[in-house]
């Protein structure tokens, strides 16, 4: 596998606008009373604004076959959960933490900021880990990880959206007798990954139609890997989003035209 800190495919203006990596906790996990008692205290210094949002749903996949679809409703954590946002004085970077979820996020948000490079969002992600783990009383385990990268491709301001086969090799372009070319269209596509002939994660490749302000149109491809890491244990963590960034890497790159990696500066 390649080196976190060298490219799988390298371009020079590459279209990522957010990173984000996460892992389900079990274990000596922390209240959120202790998670701003003792955590906050150790990423402070790089993560110095804080705030409070409700919790988010766990980070888990069924590999089952599903059945008939149902509708309901789910509480997350209970009427004491919190979820604590920590932010870098910039707000490029973020931590996440909950008292059973926490996660590392680069965004670029409305900056011209460059992406730091996956060598730099693993690094932070893995401090922030190893201070939570040196506050927790006992064993932490993440049975779930996910990595997720956020690709957004817009046109300049007042220009249509394009068709999406221009942007994406999978798709095919059809006239249709009577109609325009679509205002929104997309793609979704889902595999299951399997380790010695068990399942053991999900990879997702999502194309959603995209408006940006003023009146940006385009697309947004978000390319996800989410499961289960061979070992619950920091190790096997880091093992999993190095796996997950290289297959994420190498599907933006297999699913998008060779026309858009000219525009991108492929090396």
């Amino acid at each position: 596998m390649t080196s976190p800190h060298e490219p799988i495919v390298d371009f020079v203006n590459p279209p990522v606008a957010e990173v984000s990596v996460g892992v389900q906790l079990e274990g000596a996990t922390l209240d959120p009373s202790r998670a701003i008692r003792l955590f906050f205290p150790a990423v402070q210094e790089h993560y110095p604004n804080i705030a409070a949002q409700p919790p988010l749903p766990p980070i888990q996949e069924s590999f089952e076959i599903p059945t008939q679809p149902m509708v309901a409703f789910q509480l997350f954590g209970g009427p004491d959960a919190q979820r604590w946002l920590f932010t870098s004085e910039d707000d490029l970077q973020l931590l996440q933490l909950q008292s059973d979820r926490l996660s590392y996020t680069w965004r670029k948000e409305e900056s011209d900021a460059s992406y730091p490079r996956y060598g730099h969002v693993r690094d932070c992600f893995e401090d922030a880990y190893r201070s939570y783990l040196g506050v927790a009383d006992g064993e932490v385990r993440a049975p779930w990880c996910e990595i997720s990268y956020a690709n957004p491709i817009m046109q300049p301001e007042g220009e249509p959206r394009p068709d999406l086969s221009t942007l994406v090799r999978r798709v095919v372009p059809q006239d249709l007798s009577g109609l325009p070319q679509p205002f929104n269209t997309g793609l979704e596509e889902r595999f299951q990954l399997e380790r010695d002939g068990a399942p053991y994660a999900r990879f997702f490749i999502q194309v959603q139609s995209t408006v940006a302000p003023p009146r940006r149109l385009g697309y947004t491809i978000l390319l996800t890997m989410r499961g289960r890491p061979e070992s619950p244990d920091l190790d096997g963590v880091l093992a999993f989003v190095d796996e997950g960034r290289e297959r994420i890497v190498t599907a933006f790159r297999d699913i998008t035209t060779p026309e858009r990696h000219e525009e991108w500066g492929r090396q």
